[in-house]
């Protein structure tokens, strides 16, 4: 079995061709600033042909934070947070999530941060819709989810819509960001506390699995498949476990089945079992691939009609069946064939002034607190 390898880096720095050792030598004696330290995010397989001729190390397994570095293939590209396998990965971590311990109704402004296929092509006015074909995929966008959404982070930094940053990736045929959290460590402070010694989840490409086309050797595990929920600890590594990878959740406690793959995560964990996913007290939002099988189950999130993967999905506060969370147009995107790929929930403000102002209490704050009204079920029944 191979091993995963997890290197934490404290600060940035050019993306050149060191081995993880010096890279990790050079990074650790440095303090970054807190621009830096705003967001982490992967990118899918096909956007590491844009950095790995002259970048070997940086694959689909690697986890970014933005920077305004120009590294040798020109223009500016993120500088590195996390290494996973590095040159020759073929693992794809296509969801993550530090995790909170708040409720999310206990938090007033939330807004909802995503990022979406780069064929999407969101509602017209829309911040997604405004952004050029083709590049939406390497930017960062917010909505209330009240029909409309902005840009928070620009892939290249040209021609940024008003209120967004840099985020630092090539546009150039559309780096695909497909996983991100609004902090770069656990520790940060974003509106929603974070968990103490802050566990890290993530949800790997259905192709990576047990039966998947692609199978690496930590996923193929009998059952270990692309809508299960896997997790590490600081302590271990997180995913360098000696042990091995362990999961949170199972596709069945997200009520999936073969053939979904879950490519957008935010795991709520209030009963302090970072291990262990509790429906009657934890929660998990979480998007499909539009490719996933129960999109086209009529019994799927209760029955909800017109399902796609521009929507949110949620099991938990004592739900034990998934329910839709939030529909594409509430994302101020198309459900004609728009496909929601990374989530996050953070209080705007505090995002380190990536967005200009303040949004108002919204629909989503409403529908969180609806949330607590949701009857307790318990497992099983």
């Amino acid at each position: 079995m191979r091993c995963f390898r997890f290197v934490i880096l404290f600060t940035v720095a050019p993306l050149v061709a060191h081995s993880v050792a010096q890279v990790q030598t050079q990074v650790q004696a440095q303090v970054p600033s807190q621009d830096d330290r705003v967001v982490s995010f992967s990118y899918n397989q096909i956007s590491t042909f844009q950095y790995t001729l002259d970048l070997p190390d940086y694959e689909e397994d690697t986890i970014f934070a933005p920077d305004s570095v120009n590294p040798p293939l020109g223009g500016p590209t993120p500088a590195l947070r996390f290494l996973g396998k590095g040159a020759g990965s073929e693992i794809e971590t296509d969801a993550i999530s530090y995790g909170y311990k708040h409720h999310p109704r206990q938090v007033n402004l939330l807004s909802a941060f995503f990022s979406v296929s780069p064929q999407s092509t969101g509602m017209v006015g829309s911040a997604v819709n405004n952004e050029g074909f083709d590049d939406r995929g390497s930017d960062i966008f917010a909505s209330e989810l009240t029909g409309s959404n902005r840009q928070v982070y620009d892939g290249n930094g040209l021609a940024m819509q008003p209120g967004a940053k840099k985020i630092g990736l090539m546009e150039a045929g559309s780096a695909h960001i497909d996983a991100l959290d609004m902090r770069a460590e656990g520790s940060q402070f974003l509106g929603l506390e974070p968990l103490p010694d802050a566990a890290l989840y993530w949800s790997i490409a259905e192709k990576n699995g047990w039966t998947g086309a692609d199978p690496q050797a930590e996923y193929s595990m009998p059952g270990y498949t692309g809508s299960d929920i896997f997790y590490g600890l600081p302590v271990n590594g997180y995913a360098n476990n000696p042990a091995g990878v362990d999961r949170y959740a199972e596709g069945i406690d997200l009520g999936l089945i073969t053939g979904d793959d879950v490519d957008a995560l935010v795991v709520v964990d209030l009963d302090g079992n970072r291990e262990d996913f509790d429906p009657l007290v934890d929660a998990i939002f979480y998007s499909l691939s539009n490719e996933s099988t129960s999109l086209t189950l009529a019994g799927f999130a209760g029955g909800a009609v017109g399902k796609t993967g521009g929507e949110v999905f949620q099991v938990g506060f004592g739900a034990v069946e998934p329910i839709r969370f939030a529909q594409a147009l509430d994302f101020g995107l198309n459900p004609a064939n728009d496909d929601l790929v990374a989530l996050d929930f953070a209080v705007a403000s505090m995002v380190n002034g990536s967005i200009s102002t303040v949004p108002e209490p919204s629909a989503l704050l409403l529908a969180l607190v609806g949330l607590a009204l949701l009857p307790r079920r318990r497992r099983g029944s």
